[in-house]
């Protein structure tokens, strides 16, 4: 449908303020795709969100209140979110783009961390966590392939923050397979299955 479809993400395609250049993947939540932010000329990573999120416009609401939590925290060990819009039947959230990997993909290429590179990691992400529960915003889904090293850096950014707003009447779920269900569920999200 739309941008979800491959066919229409030829690089180079513009679409409102951004410019298509290439897809960075699928996940649960949607396609995530490189572009270029015309207006603060800048990379930016959009995320299209799915349409199993939106089945009543009641979880878009609660997304959206999210997502402007999100913007005014500005902490910079969470990941900025950038816009949050509604283009061509397409729901995007745009967020900065990080040049760079997760810790599982790091994990994964280089090997275990050395124990104090692992306590650092763990309390920038605790810092970030704590900054945003103070606004009440709860993560949902911590887990190192949400956590994004920039390439020269040794600092984390928490990721994917925006899609659990705090209180398991908020809980926003796409529809699951059993290949969609997480190694690890967060205890706010137990409460609510």
């Amino acid at each position: 449908t739309g941008l979800l479809d491959e066919q229409a993400l030829k690089q180079g395609r513009q679409l409102g303020n951004y410019e298509l250049k290439n897809d960075l993947g699928v996940d649960r939540y949607g396609r995530t795709v490189l572009g270029y932010d015309f207006k603060r000329q800048a990379q930016v990573a959009i995320r299209m969100i799915g349409p199993a999120y939106f089945a009543d416009k009641q979880n878009m609401l609660r997304l959206r209140d999210n997502l402007k939590a999100l913007r005014e925290l500005n902490h910079p060990r969470i990941r900025q979110v950038v816009a949050f819009e509604r283009i061509a039947n397409e729901t995007l959230l745009i967020h900065d783009f990080i040049d760079g990997q997760s810790a599982h993909q790091w994990v994964q290429s280089r090997g275990p961390l050395p124990w104090a590179q692992a306590l650092q990691w763990i309390l920038q992400a605790m810092d970030a966590l704590r900054a945003a529960q103070g606004k009440g915003i709860i993560h949902g889904d911590i887990r190192p392939s949400n956590l994004m090293i920039r390439n020269g850096s040794q600092g984390i950014v928490v990721n994917n923050f925006g899609l659990f707003l705090g209180g398991k009447e908020h809980l926003l779920q796409p529809a699951q397979t059993e290949q969609d269900l997480p190694v690890y569920l967060a205890p706010e999200e137990a409460l609510q299955r």
